[in-house]
């Protein structure tokens, strides 16, 4: 599983006034960095009970 706050903390157009909380694009872009390997992981559980 990637880093899930990657290309977001520290980026201003992706957090809070406070440079550490995720703005709406932050939230956003933590959730593409994480679909991927969930959607992979969960297909490869789901293989695995078949």
């Amino acid at each position: 599983m990637p880093l899930s706050v990657e290309h977001v903390g520290g980026v201003a157009e992706m957090t809070l006034a406070d440079g550490i909380r995720p703005n709406r694009a932050g939230h956003e872009r933590i959730a593409q960095n994480v679909a991927g390997p969930l959607e992979a992981l969960l297909a490869s559980l789901d293989q695995e009970r078949r």
